[in-house]
């Protein structure tokens, strides 16, 4: 059966004055729009995208903007979708407007299938609106988002366990999406259609209930409207409270950031574990959120359990442990939270031959210096407090000599010490991280590890007043 076009004809200003007052009202507070814009109105055929874009047509001389309309054709109800689609054609013609039209991709459909096919739709169609905006020289894009929607979008996103940017729902604005008529319900709307007698098309599809926004649209929010008849105006209020519990969310993070974040790249942030366990537990959430976000570029997917169950693995002092979230990884290690948007590498065993003079270290960032002197040689004692920097006696050292990683069941005997420890006691001991551990290269002979580099030399290496030969070492950066 087609799909109507519905017409209502009836007369009266009121309504008119009260939706553009709404309007201006939203533009004026939120700085939507500029003297001098170019807007892009995404235009479906329906009746809120359609009373936007009169309403517009009707502002636009007042603010001083030009406007262009865009339409994707979804396909979905085959000969349907191509009427909405002239419809808009007719429609921008008759308002003498640009109107820029695309057909819906299959194919990029698959590449947000995650989504579900609804959300892989408004990823396509938000797509395909940026583009548009690009191509004609548009520096907003307006949709027609009423205060309906904005309700519906906060019990859906509380149903599913929202923070407060969830909450909050639909924002008048985010980048260059504007949406005028967030303050405006939709019986408003229907009520300015109607005494404006204005033509839309109906999706038939908005009436399915197995969507679950259709489901909260048509049983959910009628029934809050029992409790409340202005139910929808309430629940945006309390998003208007949740939007400000973020506003100060982000505040906090902007002030607190320096002192928690000890390096920070694009896609890896490594945060100061000892600061953070400092913090109340709350705004330790926030903090590892807030971190995720950077890397990844948003929070989609991400829901408060994966948050907590890393901060309570900060609880334990020597605690470790490799988490993985969406999109996102986190490693907690000695004394830092690292997070990335890539996995973490594995270290692997290595080992080499350690010559006189420079040797390489795996990844590229550090060499050791190797190099035989003289007891009475210059310089050498001035520098030992350096970790980098050791001198061992040379006549008590097998040579030739290797640079390996650790290996399961090494011992290793501290300077100071009179009796061989487990290496791996050792380095715990040391504070080494446990997942750096494996990347601690030990300079070895033919007997005993010599010198854990850059960490400890061996009592059976130690010069003695007796020691003739030194071999001096140094780990350099290549940085």
């Amino acid at each position: 059966m087609p799909v109507p076009i519905v017409a209502f004809v009836e007369a009266g200003s009121h309504n008119r004055c009260m939706i553009l007052d709404a309007v201006k009202r939203v533009l004026d507070t939120h700085g939507l729009i500029d003297h001098g814009d170019n807007v892009l109105v995404a235009v479906s055929g329906g009746i809120d995208s359609v009373v936007l874009l009169h309403v517009l047509a009707r502002l636009a001389p007042e603010l001083e903007i030009t406007l262009q309309v865009a339409h994707l054709n979804h396909g979905w109800r085959d000969e349907a979708s191509d009427r909405d689609e002239a419809f808009v054609r007719a429609l921008a013609e008759s308002l003498g407007l640009l109107c820029v039209v695309d057909q819906l991709d299959e194919t990029e459909l698959e590449l947000h299938r995650g989504a579900g096919r609804e959300g892989a739709a408004r990823e396509v169609r938000q797509r395909f609106l940026l583009e548009a905006s690009e191509q004609h020289g548009a520096s907003r894009i307006a949709t027609g988002h009423t205060r309906d929607d904005r309700a519906e979008t906060i019990l859906y996103n509380l149903a599913r366990g929202a923070g407060s940017t969830g909450i909050s729902g639909i924002a008048p604005c985010r980048g260059r999406f504007i949406r005028p008529l967030i303050e405006t319900s939709r019986a408003e709307v229907l009520a300015f259609a109607q005494s404006e007698g204005l033509e839309w098309r109906e999706d038939l599809t908005n009436e399915d209930v197995s969507f679950d926004r259709n489901r909260i649209r048509h049983r959910i929010l009628p029934e809050l409207r029992e409790i409340n008849p202005r139910a929808a105006e309430a629940i945006c209020r309390a998003g208007d409270h949740a939007e400000d519990a973020a506003t100060v969310e982000r505040l906090l993070m902007e002030k607190l950031w320096p002192q928690v974040a000890a390096i920070e790249e694009p896609d890896d942030i490594q945060l100061a574990r000892d600061v953070v366990a400092q913090l109340p537990r709350a705004v330790r959430l926030l903090v590892l959120r807030d971190a995720l976000r950077r890397v990844r570029g948003d929070l989609v997917g991400i829901e408060k359990t994966h948050v907590a169950t890393i901060i309570d693995a900060l609880g334990a002092i020597e605690g470790h442990g490799d988490f993985r979230v969406p999109r996102g990884y986190v490693r907690v290690d000695g004394d830092r939270i690292c997070v990335s948007a890539t996995p973490y590498e594995e270290a692997s065993a290595w080992e080499m031959a350690a010559e006189l003079g420079e040797t390489p270290l795996p990844g590229g960032e550090h060499a050791l210096q190797l190099a035989l002197r003289e007891r009475n040689a210059e310089g050498i004692d001035a520098n030992r407090k350096d970790p980098t920097i050791e001198a061992a006696d040379a006549d008590r050292i097998a040579f030739p000599l290797a640079l390996r990683s650790r290996r399961p069941g090494d011992r290793f005997t501290p300077l100071g010490m009179s009796q061989p420890v487990k290496l791996k006691d050792f380095l715990i001991n040391a504070r080494i991280p446990f997942f750096s551990r494996d990347k601690v290269p030990l300079l070895c002979d033919q007997e005993k590890i010599i010198w854990v580099v850059g960490v400890r030399l061996s009592e059976d290496v130690r010069m003695t007043p007796d020691t003739k030969r030194i071999l001096e070492m140094r780990l350099e950066s290549t940085e």
